[in-house]
This record gives C-alpha cells, sequence and structure tokens, in this order.
C-alpha cells in the first residue's frame, strides 16, 4: 500500500526533483540536441502522409465514396429543402399525371430517360449513349439494370417509330422503375 506524503520536506523534496526534470527537458541545450531527430521524425511523418494520400488517390472506392459524399452534401433534403434535381424529377411525374394522350405519356417517358442520362453523367459516368454509361455504373449500386436497359429500347423504338404503340399503365411501371432507381442511386431520398 503507498504510503502518503504527510511530511512537507518529502512534498518540497519530490516537487524540486519534478521540477529539475521538467526544467531538462524545457532546456535549450536538450532541444538543440533532439532537433535533429526531430527533423527525422517530421519527415517520416511528412512521407507517411504523402503516402497516405497517394494510397487513396489510387482507390476507385474512395473516389467513389467522395463523390457519394458530395452528392449527398448538396442534393439532401436536410438542409436546403428538395433540390433541384428531386424538383425537377418531380415536375416529370406531374407532367405524365396529366397527361392524357399517348404522344404526351411517349414525350415524359423519353423526358424521364433523358433525365435519367443527365443524372449519370452529373455523378461521373463518362460516355456518348446511356448504354455507355450504364456500363460503366457498377452492378451493385442500380440492382435493375436489365430493366434500365428495356426502358432506353423502348424509348428508342418510340423515337425510331412514332406508331409505337404504349399505354399509361405501362409508362407509370417505367416510371416506377427509374423512381426505384434513383433512389438506389441515392437522387431521391
Amino acid at each position: 500500500m503507498p504510503s502518503s506524503i504527510t511530511n512537507p520536506e518529502q512534498y518540497e523534496s519530490i516537487t524540486q526533483s519534478l521540477q529539475k526534470i521538467f526544467d531538462y527537458l524545457i532546456s535549450p541545450s536538450l532541444q538543440q540536441a533532439l532537433f535533429p531527430l526531430q527533423i527525422v521524425f517530421l519527415l517520416i511523418s511528412l512521407g507517411f502522409v504523402l503516402a497516405i494520400i497517394h494510397l487513396l488517390k489510387e482507390n476507385e472506392f474512395f473516389d467513389w465514396q467522395f463523390l457519394k459524399a458530395l452528392k449527398y452534401f448538396f442534393s439532401s433534403n436536410k438542409f436546403f429543402g428538395p433540390g433541384k434535381t428531386v424538383k425537377k424529377w418531380e415536375k416529370i411525374k406531374k407532367k405524365l399525371e396529366k397527361s392524357e394522350t399517348e404522344s404526351q405519356w411517349k414525350l415524359c417517358l423519353i423526358e424521364a430517360l433523358k433525365f435519367f442520362d443527365q443524372i449519370l453523367e452529373k455523378m461521373g459516368y463518362s460516355g456518348t449513349t446511356l448504354t455507355e454509361k450504364l456500363e460503366k455504373v457498377p452492378a451493385e449500386q442500380i440492382t435493375n439494370l436489365n430493366e434500365i436497359s428495356q426502358i432506353q429500347g423502348t424509348c428508342q423504338a418510340i423515337i425510331e417509330n412514332i406508331g409505337y404503340p404504349l399505354d399509361k399503365k405501362e409508362v407509370e411501371k417505367i416510371f416506377e422503375i427509374l423512381e426505384k432507381t434513383l433512389f438506389d442511386l441515392e437522387i431521391l431520398t
């Protein structure tokens, strides 16, 4: 069991010893002797920081997570209200709800797919066509890639053949698929 310091002389002796140690540690002579060692450790630390930065730049996962974080920050409804992207999607959906003719449904569908294409481009997936952009999206990011490809085929058929038959229920189903995909991409929250 440790003994307590009851004697003032013991207390004074310990205090003086600690003061001598502290004075030695901050003395200019010790600091001057340790300066080269400080430089060496500083350079080693700098080397580790540079190595970490290099590895993070080479790692695609970090890039993807960084882009996701930026996208979430700028499109978050928590601080800024619905972002432009969400408002634009809602506008396209309302246009579909109000439309009554097949030609209007087709236009809404083409507009929705164009919107989806622009989203992928903003997320950093480059390519001249939607197909090229979809090929670059990781499979775990979009779980219904086949359905999106079918939607793209439907839109291409509409563009090539004005008389392509399409009913509103089919367009609404396509919008549900696109909306699910936008949720998967965390564009809509």
